[in-house]
């Protein structure tokens, strides 16, 4: 009779187990992308289309004279300012947008091609077209005979 208690409850722990780490997961994930929000961190979406990424950014309120962006082998760092907007109209009462240097830096899977990269700023997004180098494979050299 135990064993007929027992086998139902060992094949749902494992499941049990998978839903608690998933949920951890996903808690963890929240977290950070709060907390990289809160130090001044950009949000981004990133999707790949062949050896093409195209990165959207959301930095209303950033001028384009304050954006940077820089890349080097594999990596793209993406850096702006946004001023903490003044007003006259009272006290503030809360301060949710972050402002001053956001900076963000991004490995990718592939050495940029720089000549081929395309950035865009319009209504407060920045969106990148990253293109990948060519991938060298191996060369074959000719043999000559004198």
């Amino acid at each position: 009779m135990i064993g007929t208690y027992v086998k139902p409850l060992k094949s749902q722990v494992p499941l049990s187990i998978q839903r608690l780490q998933h949920e951890l997961n996903n808690s963890l994930v929240e977290f950070r992308n709060g907390l990289m929000a809160s130090q001044g961190a950009l949000s981004m979406n990133v999707w790949q289309k062949e050896r093409e990424w195209i990165i959207r950014i959301e930095l209303p309120g950033a001028e384009l004279e304050n954006i940077s962006i820089d890349v080097q082998d594999d990596r793209v760092k993406i850096s702006a300012e946004r001023q903490q907007s003044e007003s006259d109209e009272g006290t503030v009462l809360k301060s949710e947008r972050p402002f001053g240097r956001l900076n963000r830096e991004l490995e990718l899977p592939f050495k940029i091609d720089a000549s081929q990269t395309a950035a865009v700023y319009e209504r407060g997004i920045l969106e990148l077209k990253i293109v990948g180098l060519e991938e060298e494979g191996p060369q074959r050299i000719e043999v000559q005979s004198r």
